[in-house]
């Protein structure tokens, strides 16, 4: 009727005017880098500015492109607007066909712009650590490999992290962490999509549970995710423990893919990856907030508990140590990746909790 009409149109307009508000405050951070890239390792030279620091150094990144070609960026390296066949759309665009040398480039493009669309009060936040390493940008020419990181703020969201590792045909990452604010008592939003010599393809999406026991908790929000994942069969196999503890922080719904067909990228991966990212800030919207000391304390140990946890298991570490060196490694990985993290530290149970 005409009151549904008028509702719709009012949240049109609500969506647009966020979505103007978001894109002022992060249209800086996007430009870095010359994000979102258009082909593998491309040269050009993209100022490196971090928002909070306000310090601003040249990065020369180099020429070993797959197709050989140099991108044109507009003006201080920023990468040209999105266009209709982009991942905004919905659709999974034809540039990111296998063809493409940035198979996850609009995984990353895609989450942006919902970013930008959907939160409330979005900002970047700092890629300094507190040692002062600046994490926003490393390469290694001689091993032709560049990574990327941005993180951001919202209402909703304490803190979201983005990561691009790049490194031609041979790897290609897209990983990203969303931890909801601390009133909110609920799990994290985990993303990671790796390629390796593009026949190979492992990607996890979970929403990855803070306290080790969840009971009735989890429930809620695994009955709703269950439908979401019963039409992908290529994301429903079983996780191994060579490196992380598949009852330990991981739902019994989560997507875990282990195959050779990139078709499943486009054709499975793609709708399910937005689709849960959709239904973390449905839940998120939709948990009664709890700012009470107790409440966010609580919250606090249990995204502590899972930051200690991952940054003592995760396996880039020792990647990253080859790639950029062991200094840059741990801060990012400690002081970045896993914030909340102390080295060394082990991830301690909740009182009387078990493993479900």
């Amino acid at each position: 009727g005409e009151g549904a009409e008028i509702g719709r149109k009012r949240r049109r307009r609500s969506r647009s005017r966020r979505w103007e508000e978001n894109s002022r405050n992060v249209r800086e951070a996007e430009g870095m880098h010359g994000m979102p890239w258009r082909d593998s390792v491309a040269a050009y030279t993209a100022p490196e500015f971090d928002l909070m620091a306000g310090t601003v150094a040249k990065v020369s990144v180099f020429q070993t492109t797959r197709k050989g070609g140099v991108l044109g960026f507009e003006d201080g390296g920023a990468a040209a607007p999105l266009s209709s066949s982009s991942s905004s759309s919905g659709r999974f665009p034809p540039s990111a066909a296998p063809s493409s040398p940035l198979l996850f480039m609009p995984f990353w493009e895609w989450q942006m712009e919902f970013m930008k669309s959907e939160l409330t009060n979005l900002r970047p936040s700092s890629t300094v650590t507190p040692s002062g390493v600046s994490v926003g940008y490393n390469e290694n020419r001689s091993k032709g490999a560049r990574i990327v990181n941005h993180c951001y703020a919202s209402d909703e969201y304490r803190k979201i992290r983005m990561t691009y590792y790049d490194a031609g045909d041979s790897v290609q990452v897209f990983n990203s962490l969303w931890y909801p604010q601390l009133k909110y008592d609920l799990p994290i939003l985990g993303i990671d999509l790796l390629a390796f010599g593009r026949q190979r393809y492992l990607t996890v999406v979970d929403f990855q549970p803070i306290h080790a026991t969840e009971g009735e908790h989890a429930s809620r929000y695994e009955r709703a995710l269950q439908s979401l994942r019963q039409p992908y069969r290529s994301l429903q196999g079983t996780m191994t423990d060579r490196f992380y503890d598949s009852a330990r922080h991981f739902s019994s719904q989560m997507l875990f893919g282990r195959f050779e067909d990139e078709a499943a990228v486009r054709d499975e991966l793609w709708p399910a990856c937005r689709g849960y990212t959709a239904a973390h800030l449905d839940l998120v919207r939709g948990c009664v907030p709890d700012e009470s000391r107790e409440a966010t304390e609580r919250s606090r140990g249990g995204q502590r508990r899972y930051d200690n946890y991952s940054a003592r298991r995760d396996p880039a570490h020792a990647l990253f140590k080859r790639i950029f060196g062991e200094e840059w490694a741990d801060a990012y990985v400690y002081d970045f990746l896993f914030d909340l993290s102390e080295p060394g530290e082990e991830e301690e149970l909740s009182h009387g909790d078990v493993k479900r």
